[in-house]
């Protein structure tokens, strides 16, 4: 599928729910993509912590690639490290159709969004809960996605930041109604609406999804709930 194939999907698909796949049971990965699928989740995304850029470890391009055969998900590589220029082409290789790296890494970001997009991916740009909405403006034309961490990156199971609604609104404001926006970080049954609300489309859900017996009953909860507040649905 092309960049533009999956820019479609993900425009038909909105509000997207994509669990975070840092909360999945990986002694029994292969089941959990399985219930997944059978959620009917469009997107899979992928944390990738370097130890440097953020406090934690987690999993690689192998990872990613041995999964990449047992679902048609679009998988979104979430790089969360120090310096991504290295890993670009691995993250294309395991089977990444949409790779979101940081405003605040190392490294020239205009060249690594224009080597995403050259490799025919989705090209994303995160801002950290510190880095203000207006410091996307001179990548503006760039990248395809925004992800507002509405919580600080690096770790699970932490309380939405109030303030990540603003930001949002802000986000939308200076991209336009083009870009596709998405949220992460304490995403559940009472942010999800707000969220929407402020312009969010995609919305990377953890425990809200993880920590439920039926992971098809909760996305389609989430999703309703942004539904019902996502401006023009």
């Amino acid at each position: 599928m092309t960049a533009v194939g999956i820019s479609e999907t993900l425009r038909r698909r909105v509000p997207i729910v994509a669990p975070s796949m840092l909360k999945v049971d990986f002694g029994n990965l292969a089941r959990e993509i399985q219930l997944l699928d059978e959620a009917k989740s469009a997107v899979l995304h992928w944390d990738v912590m370097d130890g440097n850029f953020v406090p934690n470890l987690s999993y690689g391009a192998m990872v990613i690639a041995s999964c990449r055969k047992r679902t048609d998900a679009i998988f979104e590589a979430h790089l969360m490290v120090a310096d991504p220029a290295p890993y670009l082409d691995e993250y294309v290789q395991a089977g990444c159709q949409w790779i979101t790296i940081h405003i605040e890494s190392q490294g020239n970001a205009k060249q690594h969004l224009r080597h995403i997009r050259a490799r025919g991916c989705l090209a994303g740009l995160c801002i950290n809960p510190e880095t203000p909405a207006e410091a996307i403006k001179p990548l503006l034309g760039e990248f395809d996605t925004v992800l507002v961490m509405s919580v600080k990156p690096g770790f699970g199971g932490q309380k939405f930041i109030p303030e990540s609604l603003e930001k949002l609104e802000s986000v939308r404001r200076i991209v336009g109604s083009d870009t596709l926006i998405a949220v992460d970080g304490g995403i559940g049954s009472t942010t999800i609406g707000p969220c929407a609300a402020a312009g969010a489309e995609v919305f990377v859900a953890g425990s809200a999804v993880f920590d439920r017996p039926d992971y098809r009953q909760a996305v389609e909860e989430l999703t309703d709930l942004a539904r019902r507040q996502t401006p023009d649905l």
